[in-house]
C-alpha cells in the first residue's frame, strides 16, 4: 500500500528498496488555490464540509544553500507555486471540542523535515498554528491535535457504522490544488494487515496525494473515516474509521508497526515488531523528538542484531569470504565488498562517470547498492589537507560528475554546488581507518546529501548517498556500516606519498606499522611486520614522479582477520619500469581449483612464476617466488604465505636482463613471515 500525502516521511516499513532510490533531487511540491467542488452532497453539508476541512501546509524554507548552472526558470512554474510561501502536504478536519484530525503520516512528514512545522489552512488563507497533539497512533495512522489561534470551527458529525454499498465521498486536498469532493463506494471492510484488530474502510471513490487525513463522508455528510492511502495497482483507497479516533484514549500516543531493515552490502533482512507508547499532550517538537528518537534505537537495535546474528557469514567471516581473503587486487577505483546470491563476497564496483579538474585531478563516480563510490585525484597545486577541509570545493569537484538536477516544471537544472556542509562529524571504522562524514543540505529540495569520505595520498575516495531528509539517520547508520566494507588500494607519485605521511592521526592506524622511506636520485626504503624492501640504488628511477602503489587487502593475521598491506608496486614515471611484490596465502581446501592450482604453481615455480619472459601489452616482465631461485631449488616443505616478486619494463627485453634486475631486486628484500 502507498499513503498519499504529497510529502510523507517513509520510515523502511513504508520505504522503496535503496536501489530504486533516485540520485536526483527533484522539486515535487504542489499548490494551488482551495476550492470546494460539490460532488452529490446536499447543500448544507457541502458548506460545514468546506467550513471544516483545512489544508495541512509547512512553510517552505527562505534559504537555498544550492548554486544552479543557470538560473532557475521559475517563470515555468504556476503562479501560485511560485508565490505560496507554504507547501501542501495533506488535509485535517474537525472532529469538535477544539480538536482537529488527520493522519499520522502527514503530520510525520515534518519529523527532522528542512520545512516549517506542519499548520493548517483554510479556504481564506489563514494559517494556525499547532498546539497540542492529544492523540497519537502509526498503526492506526492518526492524530489529533488542537490549535493555539483556534478558528472555533464547527465539527462535522460522524457515523460510526457505515455499511459496505453505500455511496461514500472523499473530502480532501487533492494534489495541493483545493480541496475537492469525489464520489464512489464503500467496497468492503478489510483487517487491517498484522492483527486484523480493526478494519479498513475501502472505497472507490478518487483520492489523489493530498487527501491523506481528510474525511471520508456518507451520503448524509457524516463522517465515517480519515482517509490514508490507495493500494499502488488500483483504485481501491483506505481510510481509518473513524470510531478508532473517537475511542482511543486522550493522552496516549502509539507507536506500532513490523520494521525491516537491511544493509548494502547482503539482502539478508531483520524484520521486527516495533510497539512503544508514551505520553501525551506535548507540543509538536516534542512529539517530533519523541518519536524519531524512539524509531533510530529501534533500527540501530535491528542493525545490531543483524550483524550479531548473521556474524558467522558477514565477512570477513564464513566460508563465502575466503576467495576474497585470499586475493590481491590493485583498484585505482574504491570498490564496495558485498555478497552475491551464491553466497560469496566480492569487490565489486566500476568508475562510470569522470570529469577532469585543473592540473593533473580527476574526479570520478561509479554506483553501488548503497548509493555512490566516489574518488577525488586532487590536483597538483592542491594540497591534501586543504581539500579535506573544505566540504564546498570538495563536493563542488564531486558535482562535475554526480547527476544533482532541481526539477523546475518541465525543465531540469544542474546542481553545481551545494555549499558549505551542514555537519562534519568523524567517524573511525573497524579497521581503524578515519572517516570524514558530512551532510549536505537541500533545503528547497527538503533532502541532504550524506558523504563518508576517507584521505588516501593522491586525493580521497568516498561514499555518496543523497535522499529525502527524513533519512539522514537511516543513510548515516548505514554509511557508517559500509565503510567496513571498502576495497582500495593506497595510491601516489612519491610527492604525494610524502604530503599523505605528514597527515599524521588523519592516516590509517597500520600507516604507523609502516616505514617508508626514500631519498630522490639513490634510495628506497619499505619496512613492516611482514616484509621490508631496502634498495641504495633501485631498478627504477626514484623521483617526485615515480608512483608508489600499496595493495591493501584483507587476510589472516595472528591477530585475526586484518586490513593490511599485501604488497606494494613501484614505478617511474610513464611506467617505462616496475617492480613489484604480492603476497598470497595458502587457500583452503574448500577454494575452488583456480586457486589450488595457482597456489601449486606458486610452491612449484611453474610458469609463469619460474622467471620466463611474460610479454602483454607492449611490456616485458618476468615473475618469481622469493627468494629468487636457482633452476633446481625446491622449497622443503609447503609454506603458509608466499611473495610473489615481479619485475619489468615497456618494449621488448631479454630474459636474461630482466632475471638479472629480479635477481638485484630480490636481494633487497627480506621476508618475516613463514
Amino acid at each position: 500500500m502507498a499513503d498519499i500525502g504529497t510529502r510523507a516521511i517513509r520510515w523502511r516499513n513504508y520505504a522503496a528498496p535503496l536501489a530504486a532510490r533516485s540520485a536526483a533531487l527533484l522539486l515535487c511540491a504542489s499548490f494551488g488555490v482551495r476550492t470546494a467542488i460539490a460532488a452529490g452532497l446536499p447543500a448544507d453539508a457541502q458548506r460545514r464540509v468546506g467550513a471544516a476541512t483545512f489544508e495541512v501546509v509547512m512553510e517552505k524554507p527562505q534559504r537555498d544553500s544550492l548554486t544552479y548552472e543557470k538560473p532557475l526558470p521559475l517563470d515555468l512554474l504556476p503562479y501560485t507555486l511560485r508565490t505560496d510561501k507554504y507547501q501542501s502536504v495533506g488535509t485535517a478536519f474537525a472532529i469538535g471540542d477544539h480538536r482537529y484530525v488527520s493522519a499520522a503520516h502527514v503530520f510525520s512528514a515534518g519529523f527532522e523535515s528542512q520545512l516549517g512545522e506542519p499548520a493548517l489552512r483554510d479556504g481564506s488563507g489563514a494559517v494556525f498554528v499547532l498546539d497540542k497533539v492529544v492523540k497519537y497512533a502509526s498503526n492506526q495512522d492518526f492524530i489529533v491535535f488542537t490549535l493555539k489561534n483556534d478558528p472555533a470551527t464547527d465539527a462535522l458529525p460522524v457515523a460510526r457504522d457505515p455499511k459496505v454499498g453505500e455511496q461514500v465521498f472523499a473530502v480532501g486536498n487533492a494534489l495541493g490544488e483545493g480541496v475537492v469532493v469525489r464520489d464512489g463506494l464503500l467496497t468492503s471492510l478489510t483487517p487491517e494487515e498484522l492483527d486484523g484488530r480493526w478494519k479498513w474502510i475501502r472505497f472507490s471513490a478518487a483520492a489523489s496525494p493530498g487527501n491523506s487525513g481528510g474525511p471520508l463522508l456518507d451520503e448524509q455528510g457524516r463522517v465515517i473515516g480519515v482517509v490514508l492511502r490507495k493500494s499502488p495497482n488500483e483504485n481501491l483507497n483506505y481510510a481509518a474509521p473513524i470510531s478508532l479516533v473517537l475511542d482511543a484514549p486522550d493522552g496516549r500516543a502509539t507507536l506500532d508497526g513490523m520494521f525491516s531493515y537491511w544493509m548494502p552490502i547482503m539482502d539478508t533482512k531483520e524484520n521486527r515488531r516495533f510497539q512503544e507508547d508514551f505520553a501525551v499532550p506535548s507540543s509538536y517538537a516534542e512529539l517530533s523528538k519523541e518519536v524519531t528518537s524512539r524509531v533510530y534505537a529501534h533500527y540501530e537495535d535491528m542493525q545490531k542484531s543483524l550483524l550479531a546474528k548473521n556474524a558467522a557469514e558477514i565477512f570477513p567471516r564464513g566460508e563465502g569470504s575466503q576467495a576474497l581473503l585470499h586475493s590481491v587486487t590493485t583498484t585505482a577505483f574504491p570498490f564496495a565488498i558485498q555478497r552475491g546470491n551464491d553466497g560469496t563476497w566480492d569487490a565489486v564496483g566500476s568508475s562510470a562517470l569522470r570529469a577532469e579538474l585543473p592540473r593533473n585531478g580527476f574526479v570520478s563516480i561509479g554506483g553501488w547498492t548503497g548509493g555512490m563510490l566516489a574518488r577525488i585525484r586532487k590536483p597538483d597545486d592542491v594540497g591534501l589537507a586543504a581539500l579535506g577541509a573544505d566540504s564546498r570545493q570538495f563536493m563542488d569537484d564531486l558535482l562535475k560528475v554526480v547527476p544533482l538536477k532541481r526539477t523546475v516544471g518541465p525543465d531540469e537544472v544542474r546542481i553545481t554546488s551545494l555549499g558549505v556542509a551542514h555537519d562534519e562529524p568523524r567517524y573511525t571504522d573497524a579497521y581503524g581507518r578515519q572517516w570524514q562524514v558530512r551532510i549536505w543540505n537541500s533545503e528547497q529540495q527538503d533532502a541532504i546529501v550524506v558523504g563518508a569520505s576517507l584521505q588516501v595520498p593522491d586525493g580521497y575516495i568516498a561514499l555518496l548517498r543523497p535522499g529525502p531528509t527524513s533519512e539522514r539517520f537511516d543513510a548515516l547508520l548505514d554509511l557508517r556500516a559500509s565503510t567496513n566494507f571498502v576495497y582500495f588500494s593506497l595510491n601516489g607519485t612519491l610527492e604525494q606519498w610524502a604530503e599523505y605521511l605528514r597527515q599524521g592521526d588523519s592516516m590509517p592506524q597500520l600507516m604507523s606499522a609502516l616505514h617508508i622511506d626514500y631519498e630522490y636520485g639513490k634510495r628506497f626504503h619499505y619496512g613492516s611486520k611482514r616484509f621490508e624492501a631496502r634498495f641504495d640504488k633501485p631498478p627504477v628511477k626514484i623521483d617526485k614522479d615515480s608512483t608508489l602503489t600499496l595493495q591493501t587487502s584483507y587476510f589472516d593475521g595472528p591477530e585475526g582477520v586484518v586490513w593490511d598491506v599485501a604488497g606494494f608496486t613501484l614505478s617511474d614515471k610513464g611506467v617505462t619500469s616496475w617492480l613489484s611484490i604480492t603476497r598470497h596465502a595458502r587457500p583452503p581446501a574448500t577454494l575452488p581449483d583456480k586457486f589450488q592450482t595457482a597456489w601449486s604453481k606458486m610452491v612449484a615455480r611453474d610458469y609463469p612464476y619460474d622467471a620466463s619472459l611474460i610479454e602483454a601489452s607492449g611490456t616485458t616482465s618476468v615473475d618469481t617466488i622469493y627468494p629468487f631461485p636457482a633452476s633446481s631449488d625446491r622449497p622443503d616443505g609447503e609454506p603458509n604465505v608466499l611473495y610473489e616478486v615481479s619485475y619489468g619494463r615497456l618494449g621488448q627485453q631479454s630474459q636474461d636482463a630482466l632475471r638479472a634486475a629480479l635477481a638485484e631486486w630480490c636481494r633487497g628484500l627480506e621476508v618475516f613471515e613463514k
